[in-house]
């Protein structure tokens, strides 16, 4: 995988993480 793509792992955190944490 691309562990060592931050802009990745964000991405897939972001993916897990709820879109109504941006309010």
């Amino acid at each position: 995988m691309y562990r060592e793509n931050p802009v990745l792992q964000d991405y897939l955190l972001v993916s897990c993480t709820p879109i109504e944490i941006d309010s």
